[in-house]
């Protein structure tokens, strides 16, 4: 099996994006073409742990604007993602403990985590030409990949956020409080997850 890696190091700010006002009514935020509505964002602050209204809100749209972006990567590259390995990627306990900690639902965390994993599972077999196991310089290569894959996503697509949840930062590609200087910002990336917590892709 595949030794998968999980890069901590590997921050949400290696992507990047633009921001822009976001004036369609019912829009939380645009990734390219796709459209996160409202109303998809208010469901899943709904179906969230419970935490400040407008921490969770934040953290959970940059959270379906990640997996958009990673939706991309793995459709350019042609990684195949399946529907069994993001569902065993919600289950995890420990990402569920880190939804738990961005007040995110873990469907949603998960969903991002499974694509997050799949594209470097698919980079280290690229990189390791299927052996088991990678040296520190292939794992060096494999993050350098993921951080040029991401931003390459990005730079293709135009990432616009409704004002109402604050502004998009194009350095961090974030979506950061407009005014609330008592809310942690917390990055949701599933590569902070421990290693060996998330089902390897098959």
């Amino acid at each position: 099996m595949i030794r998968r890696v999980l890069v901590a190091a590997l921050a949400v700010a290696a992507l990047a994006g633009t921001a822009g006002c976001q004036s369609h009514a019912g829009t939380a935020a645009y990734v390219g073409d796709h459209r996160i509505t409202t109303t998809q964002l208010d469901r899943a602050v709904a179906s969230s742990p419970q935490g400040p209204r407008g921490e969770a809100a934040q953290n959970t749209l940059n959270v379906l604007i990640q997996t958009q972006l990673l939706r991309a990567v793995a459709d350019k590259n042609h990684i195949e993602v399946s529907g069994a390995f993001v569902a065993g990627a919600r289950e995890d306990e420990q990402i569920r403990a880190q939804a738990a900690q961005l007040g995110v639902s873990p469907d949603v965390f998960g969903t991002l985590a499974g694509y997050f994993v799949s594209v470097q599972n698919a980079l280290a077999r690229a990189v390791g030409g299927g052996s088991a196991g990678l040296t520190d310089a292939q794992v060096a290569e494999v993050q350098a990949r993921m951080a040029q894959l991401r931003s390459a996503a990005a730079d293709a697509q135009r990432v616009t956020v409704n004002p109402r949840y604050g502004k998009f930062d194009v350095q961090q590609a974030l979506v950061l409080p407009a005014v609330e200087p008592g809310i942690k910002q917390l990055s949701p990336d599933p590569a902070a997850a421990p290693q060996g917590q998330v089902p390897a892709a098959p």
